[in-house]
């Protein structure tokens, strides 16, 4: 028996939704459903799945607790966690016990080093590749100065790293490149304006869901972001309704993102992701919720939505680790 193991944090129900894809990949291989993935057919009468929550709170330090609990309760493979900061960590403990880990949302190019992590593998593109992308679109725009802004983890290094690497190949100068710490406002303020002293009109940032108020805000203060300004989020997803609708003064949220350059990764994967959403929404939501994920009465209206991205690497992720 194997036991898929998703390290991810689920709060709300955007994250429940993506384990519930995770738990729906465990259905469909136990119930040799070959809808997304035809090589399930074929698997022996005798295989079968089984799975364990656990909460990795997006804490380096409860990744590493619920990576041992898992290995010590009997995985064979481990789906997640979300951050890479977390991700190394984890791989490296059930690396000890020789058990894979999966990621689905974990980018950090630092992750590829077999010699580092020989058992981390993901569904998801690495930053390398995504920051290569985003730095030749600003080749093509005649954007040939930019600015970086980036939280200071294993994830936002690594995409200060990948961005200094593309930038050099494609002749792209880098005016400045700050960190910060995303916890501390004051750190990011301080970053923003620093950045800003060297007058640059394109920036690339590095930021988690949590920041944004803080580090727009203090561009807005700092009068580098709005009309003819432009920044593009590292994370290559499209977010910014996610970001008006999170936002503490929405009105001035939705004002300074006029300058946003949403460049998402969604439309690479459109023809799969409609056969994952026909997919999605024939589930009984009662099948993908586990009681971990949250209250039942407020998730499962929820659990067979439309899907992203990220719900098709989770799904990916589960069901690599399964077979």
């Amino acid at each position: 028996m194997n036991a898929i193991t998703e390290g991810g944090t689920w709060s709300g129900p955007y994250w429940a939704k993506i384990s519930g894809c995770a738990i729906m990949a465990v259905r469909h291989l136990n119930l040799r459903n070959a809808e997304i993935v035809p090589h399930v057919a074929k698997l022996p009468q005798d295989f079968n799945v089984s799975f364990l929550l656990e909460d990795s709170g997006f804490d380096p330090s409860v990744a590493v607790q619920s990576t041992h609990s898992m290995v010590q309760d009997g995985a064979d493979a481990l789906v997640g966690p979300v951050l890479s900061a977390c991700a190394g960590p984890a791989s490296l403990i059930s690396g000890i016990s020789k058990i894979p880990v999966v990621g689905y949302a974990s980018r950090a190019p630092s992750l590829s080093d077999k010699l580092t992590y020989p058992y981390f593998a993901r569904t998801v593109m690495s930053d390398s590749t995504l920051i290569w992308s985003i730095l030749q679109v600003c080749k093509l725009m005649g954007w040939s100065s930019i600015s970086v802004l980036y939280q200071d983890d294993a994830w936002g290094k690594g995409v200060a790293e990948a961005i200094n690497t593309a930038a050099g190949h494609l002749n792209v100068q880098i005016l400045t490149s700050q960190q910060f710490n995303r916890f501390d406002p004051a750190s990011i303020t301080s970053a923003v304006n620093a950045g800003a002293q060297y007058g640059g009109r394109i920036y690339i940032y590095a930021a988690f869901e949590g920041t944004y108020d803080s580090l727009f805000f203090a561009a807005d203060d700092a009068n580098i972001v709005g009309r003819g300004k432009v920044w593009i989020n590292a994370l290559g997803a499209g977010i910014p309704h996610d970001m008006v609708a999170a936002s503490s003064d929405q009105v001035r949220m939705q004002r300074l993102l006029s300058g946003v350059l949403e460049m998402s990764e969604d439309a690479l994967f459109e023809e799969r992701a409609v056969r994952l959403a026909s997919v999605l929404a024939q589930e009984d939501p009662e099948d993908i919720y586990h009681e971990k994920l949250g209250p039942k009465e407020v998730l499962l209206p929820q659990m067979n939505g439309a899907p992203d991205a990220r719900c098709g690497y989770m799904y990916d992720a589960t069901m690599a680790a399964g077979l």
